[in-house]
């Protein structure tokens, strides 16, 4: 095979929520996602032997659980062509969240019209960086989403967890010749390691790919070296062909994110807007995999666990007779755990706007910090509580 070498500028990324978690399927082209950036750290356990046969040279080591974590960021950014249309990102979101409701605008919540929402909605994943680099997870689950709302900056999401199962495909070449409607594929010495199960692969044969029309070849076995893919051949392919990531064609809106001039803090409580440097969400949605079944050594399903909203509000430490300016009374009423309903707010316009809703949260008690000469300021930090339902202690919404 030729020699690749993989350049950030060349990543693509596809994300879908999983129909059954931890089964892979193919991405189309409506599954791609403008991430700016995706981290998988895979993991596989090696146990050391503690065996005791008279030297202190390791014998031998027992293999362990696999899985591993992921991080993923992407811009406050709604779909811009329908108010109740998801954004690109939306799969992330919902399987944060848990429900999204697209009545009249999209919004995401722990709860749907039937109470809080029990099921974990899981996630496959994939990274493609060039020719040479194909990775991708299944049984993926949300852990935590911060939501970051800076003024005069780029506002972001940060979403990250856990996942079974990591399979990848790193490029090979083809030993001998194939027919039409082979599944098992032999390859150079070696090669085998570098293509990795749950994998999507295409055949380069001199020029001509063959891709399974457009689809690609899933990988489900890798013996020694040779592959097993799924469906056969399209046609035959020759001695050297290349066998290659399959990378879909993208479809991805063409919206701008919301930039961080447009943010605020709006008090519902007090029905006054304020202005603030930044603000931020941060949720722990509890889910976590469950890999104790010794017979999987993966995790091989997920569970709920505590969740908690928490957050911060960065501004100047203003006093003032006026709700749309005055911050010292949220700094005051802290000390007594007084709660509020607020939101967070990103644009005012239809299709390019954000709204994160608090309705009940108490801010924990909070030192001013002062310069030598500058304006005070104040980080308040906020814990969210259940206000009227089970589930409706946040919801994140673009409008």
């Amino acid at each position: 095979m030729a020699t690749y070498v993989p350049v950030g500028v060349q990543q693509k990324f596809f994300a879908k929520l999983e129909t059954t978690f931890d089964t892979v399927s193919a991405f189309a082209s409506a599954d791609a996602v403008p991430l700016v950036s995706l981290d998988f750290q895979p993991k596989k356990d090696f146990l050391p032997s503690k065996e005791r046969v008279g030297t202190a040279s390791l014998q031998r080591e027992v293999a362990g659980e696999a899985g591993g974590t992921w991080t993923a960021t992407f811009y406050v950014k709604p779909n811009g062509s329908s108010v109740t249309t998801e954004p690109d990102t939306g799969a992330f979101l919902k399987a944060a969240m848990g429900a999204v409701d697209t009545s009249s605008t999209v919004k995401y919540e722990f709860k749907d019209s039937s109470g809080e929402v029990e099921t974990v909605s899981t996630l496959q994943i994939a990274k493609h960086v060039g020719k040479g680099r194909y990775e991708i997870i299944n049984g993926a689950w949300v852990e935590s989403m911060d939501i970051d709302l800076t003024g005069n900056a780029e506002n972001m999401i940060t979403v990250s967890g856990g996942f079974a199962t990591f399979g990848y495909c790193y490029g090979a070449t083809v030993n001998g010749s194939h027919s039409s409607a082979d599944t098992t594929i032999d390859v150079d010495a070696n090669d085998g390691k570098r293509i990795g199960v749950n994998s999507y692969i295409q055949f380069d044969d001199a020029g001509t790919v063959r891709d399974n029309s457009s689809a690609g070849y899933l990988v489900t076995a890798i013996t020694a070296d040779n592959i097993t893919i799924s469906p056969g051949l399209e046609a035959g392919i020759a001695d050297d062909t290349e066998i290659q990531p399959f990378t879909p064609a993208q479809t991805l809106t063409t919206n701008d994110p919301i930039f961080g001039n447009v943010n605020y803090f709006y008090s519902t409580d007090l029905s006054a807007t304020l202005a603030m440097i930044s603000g931020k969400v941060s949720v722990a949605t509890g889910y976590h995999g469950l890999s104790a079944e010794g017979q999987y050594g993966k995790a091989k399903r997920v569970a709920r666990g505590e969740r908690s909203v928490t957050g911060e509000a960065s501004v100047y430490f203003i006093s003032s007779d006026s709700d749309a300016t005055d911050w010292s009374k949220f700094v005051g009423a802290a000390h007594a755990g007084t709660t509020w309903g607020f939101l967070f707010g990103a644009g005012n316009a239809s299709m390019a706007a954000l709204r994160l809703t608090v309705p009940s949260a108490r801010f924990n008690v909070s030192g001013v910090s002062d310069s030598e000469a500058e304006e005070s300021t104040i980080a308040l930090t906020f814990v969210a509580r259940q206000s009227a339902a089970a589930g409706d202690e946040c919801t994140v919404e673009f409008w």
